[in-house]
């Protein structure tokens, strides 16, 4: 076709190949209608445009691999480019999304405006970048998720901006793992500080107590947790146990029973600092925190229980002398009742 550049492959006399393009024209020579064709070598263009079309396959090869979303949009907020991590997290066929307009398709309506002005004003300058943000965005299916953005704003060789790239991580459940974390972590600083239980840990090798909750000052009298955390637990121990074993013998025991099966529940004779002994059941269980072992105690006084055993055995044993005393009276006005029967039978029979 005149005037239509045509490309070919040309073989040289020495046998390599060389891409040229053609462009013919008609012209009037020495009064006859004529043709004539003007040949450029784009050997090296097309080698050019080879290596770019590479680079695009091995861009986009990259970001259907990247394991985050990544998206570009134009200054009207319109999808240039999504990925296919991106079309995966939105439930999107490939290139669905490309044209559409990102805040009305992709963001819950409650954010739309708020987060589409934000926009504007970023690409008109009006504000700064802010590199890191979270937003929610909502799926085909009509599903909620949250992204962790970080964004780069796109430039042309003039230094104008022409739109956003943005790469994002699907953080959803991560941030609820997160939330029921901090809630847990609540929950036990409310357990930790308000239980009227002693609350403490211990560490190896000294197995002196290494913190303490509020509880410790009260139950084993000391000023606060930076004397408490400067003893051991046969420093607030009698010198024996009721069954007769030092104190300081059997706590190491009971800490290596504890560190062998993770757990181990027992009664204890403690004593205050400023004070006397007191009856506990203590709770050891064993506890790794990064790479790090020990143990964390319960102490709970259970003095008045011993104190209410104690009364109720004692009164156990008083009904039992009684009873044993009344058993014994019964069989003895049995016995005088059968020998006054009998006296009664040898006067009549006389």
């Amino acid at each position: 076709m005149v005037g239509v550049p045509h490309e070919y492959v040309i073989v040289r006399k020495d046998g390599s190949q060389l891409i040229v393009e053609v462009i013919s024209n008609y012209i009037n020579y020495k009064g006859k209608k004529s043709r004539i064709a003007t040949v450029r070598d784009i050997n090296e263009k097309k080698k050019s445009e080879e290596l770019l079309i590479e680079e695009k396959e091995k861009a986009e090869k990259y970001l259907n691999l990247s394991g985050v979303m990544i998206v570009s949009l134009d200054l009207k907020g319109r999808v240039i480019m999504i990925n296919k991590k991106g079309n995966d997290i939105l439930g999107y066929k490939d290139n669905y999304l490309v044209g559409k307009d990102w805040f009305k398709t992709c963001l819950p309506k409650s954010i739309t405006e708020s987060v589409g002005n934000v926009f504007r004003d970023l690409v008109k300058g009006r504000v700064k970048l802010v590199e890191h943000y979270e937003n929610l965005v909502i799926t085909k299916n009509g599903e909620e998720r949250l992204i962790g953005w970080y964004n780069t704003i796109l430039k042309d060789n003039k230094n104008k901006v022409i739109g956003i790239l943005s790469s994002g991580q699907d953080i959803t459940e991560r941030k609820k793992i997160e939330k029921s974390l901090v809630e847990s972590e609540e929950k036990h600083r409310l357990i930790y500080e308000t239980s009227s239980d002693a609350i403490m840990t211990l560490e190896p090798p000294s197995w002196v107590f290494t913190s303490g909750n509020s509880a410790i000052v009260k139950m084993f009298g000391v000023k606060n947790e930076k004397e408490f955390t400067s003893l051991g637990p046969w420093d607030v121990s009698p010198k024996y146990q009721p069954d007769g074993q030092l104190s300081s013998v059997k706590a190491k025991k009971m800490i290596g029973i504890a560190m062998k099966k993770g757990t181990n529940f027992f009664e204890w004779t403690h004593k205050k600092v400023r004070g006397g002994d007191f009856f506990a059941t203590v709770l050891l269980n064993r506890v790794k925190m990064d790479e790090k072992v020990f143990l964390q105690a319960r102490v709970s006084d259970i003095t008045e229980r011993k104190n209410a055993e104690e009364k109720l055995k004692k009164k156990t044993n008083d009904l039992q002398r009684l009873n044993r005393a009344m058993i014994g009276r019964e069989s003895r006005m049995i016995e005088l009742k059968e020998k006054i029967r009998k006296a009664k039978t040898r006067k009549n029979e006389n």
